[in-house]
């Protein structure tokens, strides 16, 4: 029995289900005894297979487990605070590993953006549309740092970004700055100056909201698109060169604001979905990364009431991930002196701005008001813990639908997720994802 526990551990512990790890909870998935299951662990923990979490409530984890997934070796027994070891283990995210969703709902935009970048000899120009603080700038920055960490770039190269919306009652001043000028240029043109796409040489110019450039200038791009060669203003002379990979966004549809003649030389256009396209999953993430942030700037432990969590899930955000992030910023600060006695921040409902409160329903409240405070920490567990089972969904119910003997369990568990969507436990899936199991642990031993 004393190895049936510790395989349950380690499953556990590798499948990052880091709260069901307590002596109560597998004392139930076991049915034995929490004494038995105290003995048992003592055993494991003298024979370094297991380590003990000293916060409450007690849980023990796999070291074997801990080592596979964090790639550090565990020579402790016993760990204060997991989520500071955590911290202290994990590596840094590169590049598009710092995009939420980069492997769920972006994963196919990401790739996209990596070959473009990536496309022989020098990349292709690359357009990124959506609505307004969906993440199209981060993005262009992220694809630069792909390119960068692949020596796709030269070393010196450069991310230089430009909106190109607050040059739109202006447009001589943008060229300028785009293409540089020379002196005498124009009034107040005293001496020669490079533009963007000579700082940019090497790397990647960004042009952000590219539907306020204007015809001429649009002309002038794809001109330089085409030979990566250009005059500086005031200078029809002289020719210069850039080696510069292009990137531009915009709001509005492209084929209503664009030049055929320039949409033509962007081969790859890329739509960023919106904050509640992305589902609740990646919102989830997002909050805890944000909220995250936050605690590092403060220095203060955070916890949310249920309450303000539901509100700020439920709430669809036009302003996608940019209204997001100012409305937790707005939040702490409104909630800066609201400490407890444990010296943690504690943000509830009546921190949140009017227009979000006055979409609240009585439900969501009464739902949520005899729940226990939500750390931030417990968001990114829960995250992956939900996020592990929709991939095994996804792929449970893409595989299974193929095969004609498991179509109806594919319906099933399709079914099942609907109804188990807003619950954390998700019974109604596991329920028919263990009969699923069985019928295919069947299937193969008769084959």
């Amino acid at each position: 029995m004393k190895d049936t526990l510790y395989k349950m551990i380690h499953a556990w512990t590798s499948a990052e289900r880091f709260d069901d790890l307590t002596i109560a909870s597998l004392s139930s998935a076991l049915s034995l005894p929490k004494n038995r299951i105290t003995f048992f662990m003592q055993d494991l923990i003298k024979e370094g297979k297991v380590v003990r979490i000293e916060e409450k409530p007690l849980r023990f984890m796999s070291k074997k487990a801990l080592e596979e997934l964090y790639g550090t070796p565990v020579n402790t027994d016993k760990i204060p605070r997991f989520d500071a070891w955590l911290a202290s283990v994990q590596k840094e995210p590169m590049d598009f590993e710092k995009l939420v969703g980069y492997d769920g709902s972006l994963a196919s935009l990401v790739e996209q953006c990596k070959a473009t970048i990536s496309y022989p000899p020098s990349g292709l120009p690359l357009m990124l549309t959506g609505e307004t603080g969906t993440g199209k700038s981060f993005i262009a920055q992220l694809t630069f740092e792909y390119a960068k960490n692949h020596s796709l770039l030269k070393p010196e190269g450069r991310f230089v970004s430009i909106n190109c919306s607050e040059y739109a009652n202006n447009p001589e001043l943008l060229s300028a700055n785009l293409f540089g000028y020379v002196k005498g240029a124009f009034t107040g043109a005293n001496q020669d100056t490079p533009g963007l796409l000579e700082l940019a040489d090497g790397g990647v110019l960004f042009l952000d909201e590219v539907h306020n450039l204007k015809g001429e200038c649009q002309e002038k791009l794809f001109q330089f698109m085409d030979q990566a060669l250009y005059h500086r203003m005031g200078d029809n002379k002289t020719w210069y060169s850039s080696q510069v990979r292009l990137i531009f966004a915009t709001t509005e549809d492209p084929n209503q604001v664009l030049l055929k003649t320039l949409q033509r030389r962007i081969p790859m256009h890329l739509k960023v979905p919106t904050l509640l396209q992305r589902g609740s999953l990646e919102k989830i993430q997002m909050i805890y990364m944000l909220f995250k942030k936050e605690e590092q700037r403060l220095k203060k432990r955070i916890k949310l009431s249920p309450s303000f969590f539901q509100l700020l899930l439920s709430y669809p955000f036009p302003e996608n991930i940019g209204g997001l992030k100012s409305t937790i910023q707005a939040c702490c600060v409104q909630a800066l002196f609201q400490i407890d006695e444990k010296d943690e921040m504690m943000i509830e409902a009546h921190n949140l701005p009017a227009t979000i409160l006055e979409h609240a329903s009585i439900d969501t409240l009464l739902k949520t008001q005899d729940s226990d405070w939500i750390y931030i920490d417990e968001l990114d567990r829960n995250f992956k813990n939900e996020y592990s089972t929709t991939l095994l969904e996804q792929n449970a119910i893409h595989k299974l639908a193929q095969t004609e003997d498991f179509r109806e369990d594919a319906l099933h568990i399709a079914n099942a997720l609907f109804q188990s969507s807003n619950s954390n436990k998700a019974s109604a899936f596991e329920n028919a994802a263990f009969t699923l199991v069985e019928k295919i642990t069947q299937h193969y031993h008769m084959a």
